[in-house]
């Protein structure tokens, strides 16, 4: 009972809708509520984050609760995963499981530690940041995604907390008379760096999303964007600039956006000054203008069309960023050690219509922990979470999984581990792949990497081809494809003198169908190819281009292993291979970086 009241007061905390009374569980601890406010409480519990995940995910679907279910996830939703949101009860559990893998694959975490993260997240949102009252209508300037006013009990930085966490900075105007502003700094660990920035005026409650730094500056004697003003301010000292100018420069050395419109309105500024002197017959020179009249159209076109296009141009550019951001998260894993590792990717045609991204990686064998077994070995677990996601899908591919090696003899600062990690995802133009390489007993010790993706569409009946791969060209391997077994060689680095297995897959060929096929390096980033002799080892013949009878697979699939010997000096290069249909005369062409070292 201890736990569940724990749980009670831990949900009021968080912010659920009408302070947690409608959601909360009643004193009936065997509901579907109670069952989710148990279920929290043993997640945030020390040693309890396993468990509670689990028994969180599986008491969605349990028509009661999935209100509760739903405000969990609203401040972290994307606009495709909100419309996602089953009509039908026996389809939200589904939707439940699938929405925490997905972001917890968009952290390098697993859903327990995205769960924790999260709720953790949810309880200082609903202290710090709860809105004081029903808001209306956003004030001028405001960044608002469409359904977060009335379903969601947070500020903006409220909101904001929850998707990225604690700033690591806020910078703060100084200037006399500037509204109450925070600026929110994030350095980016799984994303780029972001900044946010939040104003507070009279006309609405609490402080919101802005896209423009100037509503911090309250206006004055002068209103800089109506034209009739222009010829009143030229005849004052200082300029109607000067505040903005003075807010501007405490911001923009965090933020690229607000720099670039700052440098704008100094711009505009030294205009204005100028066309003043001109204007009032000092600063050395006599007055050029007959009227005022006069005055007024040469001061807007001068200055203020100049400084409004800018204002546009960055209130625009700001919106966009910001409402990007809304969509996105930083949920990364926090290190204090970090454990740099190499990696590649590739892909190829998967089943269903997905493609298979398979991720080879290479990992410093002694930052790594390690046990020595019964047997002499030396063993090791690394923990190895791999992800694709697309921000307008719902679902994201994602494997978390621990890898024992055992080695014979004890290893070296030159020694690596050398895994493979797969998922099978939807092909996307606009995805992420993220990978995360931990060791499994020590969480404070790891590294994560993120990078933008394109994952390939191989679906349909046009002829295509897989990415390539280089692997060690010894015997065997550790990776199996088909009938292809390779080792990878993460990040590349190959002998000079050595030997080299040329890896990819062709698609939609017919048994038999006549191909050619045409090899070529190049060193370096030149455009010169280099002549190779004694390209294959199974080859009597010196041969860039040859001819071959397709082998495919009753799919249509032809897997391609050539064995090179490239016999280079050392240095950078680039492998291009190029496979046309002699039929038709459709051809395709895929290249790689490589190096060849000593």
């Amino acid at each position: 009972m201890r736990l569940f009241a724990a749980a009670v007061a831990l949900l009021a905390l968080l912010g659920t809708p009408a302070s947690g009374q409608r959601l909360l569980p009643s004193a009936n601890s065997d509901s579907a509520a109670g069952g989710r406010a148990r279920a929290i409480a043993r997640l945030l519990e020390p040693g309890g984050a396993e468990e509670g995940a689990a028994a969180y995910v599986r008491g969605a679907g349990g028509g009661g609760s999935d209100d509760a279910y739903l405000a969990d996830a609203l401040p972290l939703a994307s606009s495709a995963e909100r419309a996602s949101w089953p009509a039908a009860a026996g389809a939200r559990a589904d939707w439940v499981r699938d929405f925490w893998t997905r972001h917890a694959a968009e952290a390098g975490e697993s859903v327990a530690e995205r769960l924790v993260q999260h709720f953790q997240r949810l309880a200082v949102a609903g202290r710090d940041y709860r809105a004081r009252s029903q808001r209306g209508a956003p004030p001028e300037g405001a960044i608002r995604l469409v359904g977060h006013d009335s379903a969601i009990p947070y500020e903006d930085r409220g909101l904001v907390y929850i998707r990225y966490g604690r700033p690591d900075g806020i910078i703060v105007s100084h200037v006399p008379g500037a509204r109450p502003h925070e600026l929110w700094a994030y350095q980016g660990v799984g994303s780029a760096p972001r900044t946010f920035l939040f104003v507070a005026v009279p006309s609405a409650p609490g402080m919101w999303l802005t896209e423009d730094a100037l509503q911090l500056v309250v206006p004055g004697q002068f209103d800089i964007t109506r034209r009739m003003e222009v010829t009143r301010a030229a005849k004052y000292a200082g300029t109607p600039f000067d505040d903005a100018v003075a807010v501007l420069a405490d911001l923009a050395p965090a933020d690229p956006l607000i720099q670039r419109f700052y440098q704008r309105v100094q711009h505009a500024r030294a205009v204005f000054s100028t066309k003043r002197c001109q204007y009032a017959g000092s600063c050395e020179r006599p007055s050029t203008y007959a009227t005022d009249a006069d005055v007024n159209e040469e001061f807007y076109q001068a200055v203020m069309r100049p400084y409004l296009a800018a204002r546009e141009d960055y209130t625009a550019a700001a919106r966009t960023a910001g409402l990007a951001a809304l969509e996105a998260e930083e949920g990364a894993p926090h290190f204090d050690r970090p454990l740099p590792f190499y990696y590649d990717r590739a892909t190829f045609r998967g089943r269903d219509g997905l493609t298979d991204v398979i991720a080879p990686i290479a990992v410093p064998a002694a930052m790594l922990p390690s046990v020595g077994l019964a047997d002499g070995r030396i063993a090791f677990s690394p923990r190895v979470i791999f992800s694709v996601s697309d921000a307008a899908a719902v679902r994201a591919a994602v494997t978390d999984t621990v890898i024992r090696v055992a080695s014979s003899r004890r290893l070296g600062p030159r020694d690596y581990l050398r895994l493979v990690v797969a998922v099978a995802a939807q092909p996307s133009t606009h995805a992420r792949h993220r990978i995360v390489v931990r060791a499994e007993n020590d969480p404070m010790l790891g590294q994560l990497y993120s990078r933008p993706d394109t994952v390939p569409d191989y679906r349909g009946s046009a002829f295509m081809m897989s990415d390539l791969v280089l692997a060690a060209g010894e015997e065997g391997g550790t990776w199996r494809r088909g009938a292809a077994l390779l080792s990878f060689i993460p990040p590349r680095q190959f002998p000079a003198r050595g030997k080299v297995k040329l890896f990819y897959e062709l698609y939609n060929l017919q048994p038999g169908e006549r191909i050619t096929t045409e090899i070529a390096l190049e060193r370096g980033r030149n455009d010169v190819w280099s002549r190779i002799r004694g390209l294959f080892r199974d080859r009597q013949q010196v041969a860039l281009a040859f001819q071959t009878d397709a082998r495919s697979d009753s799919a249509g699939t032809v897997q391609e292993v050539r064995l090179l010997q490239p016999n280079l000096q050392p240095g950078a290069y680039r492998i291009v291979v190029r496979v046309t249909r002699v039929t038709g005369g459709q051809a395709l062409r895929r290249e790689l970086r490589f190096d060849l070292l000593r």
